[in-house]
């Protein structure tokens, strides 16, 4: 997923050689002195070379692609490292993420798939993290996909916002703490997959994809699923006088229902449990 590094710092520069983590860098000659970690995943590709030859676009100082963004970084990092404890996941000042095996620890199969999403260059995951009650298209957010870029090299840029306090607290109640940040990292991974396997690019996701088993949202999000990211529970929205509504990303359904709603109380209860709904995340209507 995607880096945003800044390739040599001003104490790089006066040194021969440095250190970036993953291979040695020399800065005087603009060349790494070491392969790409992951240079058997792109054949086609000099394992000397730096981000596709497309230093202009792009930056990759460690050959790894996985970066949080937003307010609330630190948070999704932790609640990434709470749903993934046998990974050893860190993040630098920017923001972006490393993940290793601890040794001698047996994966789970969510945590095998984190971290291919990690390594993986391919795709260019962004995942903007805040407490907003509202994504930058205007959707109320919980895990918002907002779309994907198919690049011309043949990589993609995926894109996710997701409100970590939101996310936290349902996966408290649902007894499955990170599972719900992680899910989104790895639906913005999937959806990224789709987009290189079809050459396509996709708007963000609406309340229709998420009915729609064709739409490259619900494949993305089925996909998480399948390799062990599901979310900690089912989720359904109410209005203040408890009245179950229609997902506010259906802007049909939303437009009209909205003047008659106030609140919007989005409840959970654990996958697979007939317990009942609990509220974990209440927003004013900004229509209304």
């Amino acid at each position: 997923m995607q880096i945003k590094k800044t390739l040599t710092s001003g104490k790089n520069k006066k040194n021969a050689c440095s250190y970036l983590g993953s291979r040695h860098y020399n800065p005087r000659e603009s060349i790494w002195l070491s392969v790409d970690p992951l240079a058997e995943k792109y054949p086609a590709m000099s394992p000397y070379a730096y981000c596709f030859n497309n230093p202009i676009n792009l930056m990759d100082p460690d050959g790894r692609r996985i970066q949080l963004t937003g307010a609330q970084k630190a948070a999704a990092l932790s609640e990434l490292q709470k749903a993934a404890k046998n990974l050893r996941i860190s993040m630098d000042g920017e923001g972006n993420i490393k993940a290793e095996a601890i040794k001698g620890a047996t994966l789970t199969k969510r945590e095998q798939n984190f971290l291919r999403a990690v390594e993986d260059l391919s795709v260019l995951g962004v995942v903007n993290a805040s407490n907003n009650d509202y994504a930058s298209n205007g959707d109320p957010l919980i895990g918002n996909q907002m779309g994907v870029t198919y690049n011309a090299d043949g990589t993609a840029t995926a894109y996710q916002e997701i409100n970590v306090g939101a996310l936290s607290k349902m996966d408290r109640i649902n007894g499955d703490a990170g599972v719900s940040t992680l899910h989104e990292a790895q639906e913005a991974y999937e959806i990224g997959l789709i987009a290189i396997e079809s050459k396509e690019s996709f708007g963000a996701a609406t309340w229709g994809d998420s009915k729609d088993k064709t739409s490259a949202y619900y494949r993305a999000h089925n996909k998480a699923i399948e390799g062990g990211a599901n979310q900690s529970g089912s989720v359904r929205v109410f209005d203040q006088n408890g009245k179950e509504i229609g997902s506010p990303s259906n802007k049909t359904n939303w437009d009209k229902i909205k003047q008659n709603v106030k609140t919007i109380d989005y409840r959970t209860r654990p996958n697979n449990s007939n317990k009942k709904y609990k509220s974990f995340h209440k927003i004013k209507n900004k229509d209304k």
